[in-house]
């Protein structure tokens, strides 16, 4: 008898405790069930790529979906270059130009850093459904330091550390507008040289390409938006506009996504990378390693920008390897991005670095993003001489 009431008092809190953790993670669960089919994707790349000599195999056998580009500032004509002018996706790492905008005007004297704005406001660009966990991560870090202020106010200076530690895309798109949408442009066209697209909001990207919202399929919403990219650009711009101040429309918003979710699959998902800005991996090096030589509108400037981006250099992983590091990195459905400038401890030589992944196999990116791979990779590039051999003998041919 006292071995059936421990049995049933044993599988009742078995049962509590797994039905605690699906219902705290169900979303995950649903999302897993939803797309196992599409997890096969890329399977044959797996077991290859534990080794990265076999991530630049993947990387020479598919120059469509892969750039790479990795120099000494001072020796560029040993560099790597491959894919270097070809467009891709951009994702977070256009979050660059609005730490450039803080930087530039924080330097001039134009921006307080301790100015103080309205939490509440940038947690008003948060689309529900939409990265949770990166959005609740900043939270987290602005409470947990006593960033927050009774008010509910916050410096802008810890708005742009949390949009790049996190990749919130709330704060990106507070700060978009906080600096202005033609200020930012101006900076991109002016930085990028016409070889990067006009950024554009988050919220604004997703409220417009989301189907079910919209009552229609993904074929058709996508095949509609990508034959009119005027079109396009006024629609995300009214959308991310309408959602913050049409109570209406806002409301309509939070409705549907807050019942639905992203209600979109994974090859949903990548189809939808094709909205957004995209540019040539080449413009960002330039800007690099004018940030890592401290020439971007000033050595104060620079130097600004350079704190922002070390935020690796807590690791002790890094501080063994690096002098310096500094990155921003993106992982989202099919996308791995890296802009990352770095002076290994080793040859002191200063580098800089863009890797951009776009329309991976899902399979193959879950591998990858889980395991960090495409950082690792990076990272490794400017202190390992050996893997750099490797990738240049491969992908300079």
């Amino acid at each position: 008898m006292r071995v059936l009431k421990f049995l049933g008092f044993f599988l009742a809190v078995a049962i509590l405790l797994i039905g605690s953790i699906f219902y705290l993670n169900r979303d995950v669960f649903i999302s897993v069930f939803e797309n196992r089919a599409s997890f096969a994707e890329g399977s044959e790349w797996v077991e290859k790529t534990y080794s990265l000599n076999g991530l630049v195999e993947y990387i020479e056998g598919h120059p469509e979906f892969v750039s790479v580009i990795s120099y000494d500032i001072d020796h560029p004509e040993n560099g790597i270059f491959f894919q270097e002018d070809v467009k891709r996706v951009l994702g977070t790492s256009s979050n660059l130009f609005l730490l450039i905008e803080y930087a530039r005007q924080v330097s001039e004297g134009t921006l307080d850093p301790d100015q103080l704005v309205s939490f509440d406001k940038v947690k008003r660009y948060h689309l529900p459904a939409f990265e949770n966990n990166r959005h609740k991560e900043a939270i987290r870090t602005l409470q947990d330091n006593n960033l927050i202020t009774p008010d509910g106010l916050v410096k802008i200076s810890d708005v742009v550390s949390v949009m790049v530690l996190h990749n919130d895309l709330a704060s990106a798109d507070f700060l978009y507008y906080f600096f202005g949408p033609e200020k930012i442009n101006t900076l991109v066209k002016d930085l990028g040289e016409d070889r990067i697209e006009p950024l554009q909001p988050f919220s604004g990207l997703h409220i417009t390409f989301n189907p079910g919202f919209h009552e229609t399929t993904t074929e058709d919403r996508h095949e509609r938006l990508m034959t009119n990219k005027a079109g396009l650009i006024q629609e995300i711009s009214q959308n991310a506009l309408a959602y913050q101040n049409n109570e209406e429309f806002r409301k309509r918003v939070l409705d549907y996504f807050q019942q639905e979710g992203t209600n979109i699959s994974f090859t949903e998902e990548r189809m939808m990378y094709d909205i957004f800005p995209s540019g040539e991996p080449v413009a960002f090096t330039e800007i690099l390693e004018q940030i890592i030589r401290g020439t971007l509108f000033s050595k104060e400037a620079s130097d600004m920008i350079r704190e922002y981006l070390s935020w690796p250099m807590s690791s002790g992983s890094i501080t063994r390897n690096f002098d310096y590091y500094g990155a921003m990195y993106d992982n989202r459905i099919s996308i791995l991005n890296g802009l990352d400038i770095g002076t290994s401890s080793y040859t002191k030589n200063d580098h800089v670095q863009v890797v951009f992944f776009e329309k991976l196999p899902i399979g193959f990116w879950m591998h990858m993003s889980s395991n960090f791979i495409s950082q690792d990779y990076q990272k490794r590039l400017i202190y390992d001489p050996a893997l750099y051999e490797v990738s240049k003998a491969k992908l300079t041919q």
